[in-house]
């Protein structure tokens, strides 16, 4: 590798050949370094807009709900994500004391939601969980009520009984 001139800020602006080849190297590369440094922070940000979506880690304190999303999951132990819960279609969750949907909104690619049974005082989830077609929640006390989204839905089948 030949070596032009490292001491190019004190290299005087005239036509010596290493010299100018040295200030014409140091400027044609600035351009490439500069668009390397920006796709750089491009992949970075992308990246890390990525990460929530999938890397995350998410928290459901109900006992009884976790154990069926783990359950669903084939997943008894380790962290859960937002990506475990996106690979949620059907969710069977009848009689595990479940009173708290906190973290449930994560599973937007639920289908079919069986929440039988359990102390689920109120259901506000539609809006989340767009892609719904089956929901039971028979046997629980709803005393809050049910919110129902304003837009489109694909809730075919509702259970409320008892």
């Amino acid at each position: 590798m030949k070596k032009i001139n490292s001491n190019i800020g004190n290299c005087p602006r005239t036509t010596h050949s290493s010299c100018t080849a040295a200030r014409n190297s140091r400027s044609a590369g600035s351009p490439a370094r500069a668009a390397l440094g920006k796709m750089f922070a491009v992949t970075v940000a992308f990246t890390s807009l990525l990460t929530p979506a999938f890397g995350q880690t998410v928290s459901i304190p109900d006992p009884g709900l976790n154990a069926a999303i783990r359950d669903a999951l084939r997943k008894p132990s380790g962290l859960l994500t937002a990506q475990d819960l996106l690979s949620l279609t059907n969710l069977l969750a009848r009689n595990r004391s479940i009173s708290n949907l906190q973290g449930l909104e994560g599973a937007r690619n639920l289908v079919s939601l069986d929440l039988a049974g359990n102390g689920i005082p109120s259901f506000t989830l539609l809006t989340q969980l767009t892609n719904l077609v089956a929901l039971n929640l028979s046997g629980n006390p709803l005393a809050a009520g049910i919110a129902f989204p304003n837009g489109q839905t694909k809730l075919a089948f509702l259970s409320l009984s008892g």
